[in-house]
């Protein structure tokens, strides 16, 4: 099941991970699988943190279209809201971009933030790419 697996994520209770249009719960305490949260096939996801009963989860931009973070509730896998990243040229671009480099995805007050954390050796170093996330889209 963890083949191909993009991400994971645990909180109290439950091992979320993520991975080609899929996200899984498992329980902690027995192993069990919860839920299976089926997003975009031709995606891949990657879960970000777990807040308020939701987890969201960062999906990467295909080459026709823009980014999305999806809201699915911890309880029962269900989504919750999705956002898609702006449609923009240049938002598109750099997005691409932060897609092509290894950094680690962090939501911070509804804002996805795709960072690369390291030296300066080239200009994909050390970037910050801030998306808002508002509450109540979807």
């Amino acid at each position: 099941m963890t083949s191909g697996c993009t991400g994971a994520l645990v909180d109290q209770d439950s091992l979320y991970v993520a991975g080609q249009g899929l996200t899984y719960a498992y329980d902690l305490t027995g192993g069990k699988e919860r839920w299976t949260y089926k997003g975009d096939a031709n995606r891949s996801t990657a879960p970000v943190a777990v807040h308020d009963g939701g987890s969201p989860s960062t999906l990467p931009p295909p080459s026709d279209r823009p980014g999305r973070l999806a809201y699915v509730a911890t309880s029962s896998g269900k989504a919750l809201r999705t956002v898609d990243h702006s449609n923009d040229a240049r938002d598109r671009k750099n997005e691409a971009v932060m897609g092509r480099i290894a950094g680690f995805p962090r939501l911070v007050d509804e804002r996805l933030l795709l960072i690369k954390d390291g030296g300066l050796a080239d200009e994909n170093e050390g970037v910050i790419l801030a998306i808002s996330a508002p509450e109540g889209k979807n």
